[in-house]
This record gives C-alpha cells, sequence and structure tokens, in this order.
C-alpha cells in the first residue's frame, strides 16, 4: 500500500492550487461544503458565458452558447475532479481573449492573457496543455513574419512557473511515459465521452445533443450577429487539433 509519503505536498506551487485557494478563501465566509457548492453553480454559469463569449470574438452565432449547458455535467464533474472542471471555462475564455488580442493588440489584453493563462496552469495541468496546444495552432495562424512572435510575450509567466513546478515534481530517474498506439487511442476514444455511466445513458444523451445540434444548423441566421473578424477559421483548426 502507499504510506504517507506518496501524498505529501511539494510546495504551494502547484496546478489545483487554485482551486483550493478559492475553497478555503470562502470557507473564512461559509461552511466549506457550502463553499465547494457556490463554486459548482459558478462554474455551470460561466462555462455557457465563456462559450458565448467565444462565439462573439469569432463572429458566430450567439445562440449556439446555448449547446454548451450539455457539455456542463461532464466527465471531470462526474468523477469529482473539479479542479478539471473549472478549469474548462477558464480555458475557453482565455482561447476567445488571445483571438482578439491577436486582431487587436494591446497592453490590457495582453496582461490580462497573461493572467488567464497562469490561471489555466494553476487549476488543472491537463488543461494547461490543452489550452497550449490550441493557442499555438491559433497562434501560428495569425503570424506574419518573425517580428510577430512578440505577440508570444504572455506566455512567459505561465511557462516559467510551470518549468518550476516540473522541474521540482519529476525526478531524474524512472520517469518513463507510456505512449499507446493509435490504434488504441481510437478505440478507447468513445470511453472517455459516452461510456461513464452504466447502460445506454450515456448513448442516448448523446444522440439527443448530435440531432439538437444538427437542427440547430438549419435555422436561420442571427439578424444581428457580430461580424466575423479575418481568421476566424483558426479556432475551428484548433478544436480539430485536439
Amino acid at each position: 500500500g502507499l504510506n504517507g509519503s506518496a501524498h505529501e505536498a511539494r510546495g504551494w506551487l502547484q496546478p489545483y492550487v487554485a482551486h483550493h485557494a478559492l475553497v478555503r478563501g470562502l470557507g473564512a465566509l461559509m461552511p466549506l461544503d457550502l463553499a465547494q457548492r457556490l463554486l459548482l453553480v459558478l462554474y455551470a454559469l460561466s462555462l455557457p458565458l465563456s462559450f458565448l463569449y467565444l462565439l462573439m470574438v469569432a463572429g458566430r452565432d450567439r445562440r449556439y452558447a446555448l449547446f454548451s449547458f450539455a457539455f456542463v455535467y461532464n466527465a471531470p464533474l462526474i468523477f469529482g475532479l473539479f479542479p478539471q472542471a473549472l478549469s474548462l471555462p477558464l480555458v475557453v475564455a482565455t482561447l476567445g481573449l488571445l483571438k482578439r488580442y491577436l486582431d487587436a493588440p494591446t497592453l490590457r489584453r495582453e496582461v490580462l492573457l497573461a493572467l488567464g493563462t497562469l490561471g489555466v496552469f494553476l487549476f488543472h495541468f491537463s488543461a494547461f496543455f490543452t489550452f497550449g496546444l490550441a493557442a499555438a495552432v491559433v497562434f501560428v495562424c495569425h503570424l506574419r513574419g518573425p517580428r510577430g512572435l512578440r505577440r508570444a510575450l504572455f506566455t512567459v509567466p505561465a511557462l516559467v512557473v510551470a518549468l518550476v513546478w516540473v522541474s521540482s515534481t519529476i525526478e531524474g530517474e524512472g520517469f518513463e511515459p507510456v505512449w499507446w498506439s493509435l490504434q488504441t487511442n481510437l478505440a478507447n476514444f468513445h470511453l472517455g465521452l459516452v461510456d461513464i455511466y452504466r447502460g445506454r445513458v450515456d448513448e442516448a444523451l448523446l444522440l439527443l445533443v448530435s440531432v439538437t445540434a444538427a437542427v440547430a444548423l438549419a435555422l436561420p441566421p442571427e439578424k444581428e450577429a457580430p461580424r466575423a473578424p479575418a481568421r476566424a477559421w483558426a479556432l475551428g483548426v484548433a478544436g480539430l487539433v485536439l
């Protein structure tokens, strides 16, 4: 079995610390279980709002943000991985902010983008990796010559913190990542999407969401939809890469 040393903290600079800090901070004003429930309520509201912001930035039909409610109750939330669940709205919103910053750079947006990227890391490392991959795709799609690399400086604070954490966490010996084959990944891809519950509940819900989305595509366009900016397709490319 595991001894107590396996769960000892290695310092405060860890992914997930943002979630625990929020719970402890709210816990000074209310019971901890109530503080956690409040965070979950805020999460359920902020995920659709973050998608709404992303749609506005991309110049897409804002009504599609309603579909994000179907993804509030997801695998991380079901398994109790609250830091990972709470990181999702921040990932989506920060990705929208990145697109806006690349379209119209300002110092204020750059600072907010740096804080958002750092916040993603402090919520969950897998979210940080996911955002980094999507952000890299969007950035490359907007890159215009070597001088454009200056726009990547917003990543420096988060990368420095991530490197410090990795260097203090991964020991020099015995770290051997396990890579699954492409065939194995494809065979198991559906497990994280529609195989959380017993029975066919997952499949029925996924089918319902898919049919609803297909019907929504046939709706007439929004009359006052925001104007799509240049290279809005970069967000779609990032989604395909993910």
